[in-house]
């Protein structure tokens, strides 16, 4: 699980990569309440996920 706070102006972009170098969204929220929870699922795979706050 992964809780991602932000201002709750924008959106929240959840992203996912294997490598670093390449990232996926894999979630995008408006966050009225500035919190998003995401469910990363378990695959067996080694992934880094990032957020990012859009306006």
């Amino acid at each position: 699980m992964i809780n991602v706070s932000g201002g709750g102006i924008g959106s929240i972009i959840i992203e996912c990569s294997t490598n670093l170098t390449q990232w996926t969204p894999v979630f995008t929220n408006s966050t009225p309440g500035g919190t998003v929870l995401f469910s990363a699922p378990i695959d067996g795979a080694r992934k880094f996920y990032r957020a990012r706050e859009t306006p």
